[in-house]
């Protein structure tokens, strides 16, 4: 014989475990995916900053030097834009896991409540 209290108890238990898991790896994949794009916008910087060097060291005409500066100024803005675009792609995204997630969650609750045992009044 199970009491029926219990049981709703271990089922709720388990939905919060299950919902802390995927939390859990959703925060994983969001992290995940923000370290990428913070290397990738590290690696850009460190090129632009190599094209820079180059463009001095290799440059002995003051008006082409100017002139590369701001070929890598306009390189440097388009990457930033880029960046910036990619970075508010990645919070919708992790914005509408997240409402899924919390959706799923509200519905498994409300699932529960709907188990649970009505409690009588005592006399």
């Amino acid at each position: 014989m199970t009491n029926p209290f219990v049981d709703n108890i271990n089922e709720a238990g388990q939905a919060a475990y299950d919902a802390v898991k995927e939390v859990v790896a959703l925060n994983q994949s969001v992290f995940t995916d923000l370290v990428e794009k913070q290397l990738q916008v590290v690696n850009q910087l460190v090129e632009l900053g190599v094209k820079q060097a180059k463009l001095v060291a290799e440059t002995k005409d003051q008006r082409a030097l100017i002139q590369g500066q701001i070929s890598l100024a306009e390189e440097a803005a388009e990457q930033a834009l880029s960046n910036v675009r990619d970075a508010i792609e990645l919070g919708n995204k992790a914005r509408v896991s997240y409402e899924k997630l919390a959706e799923k969650n509200v519905q498994v609750a409300s699932e529960q409540l709907k188990k649970a045992p009505v409690v009588k009044k005592a006399a």
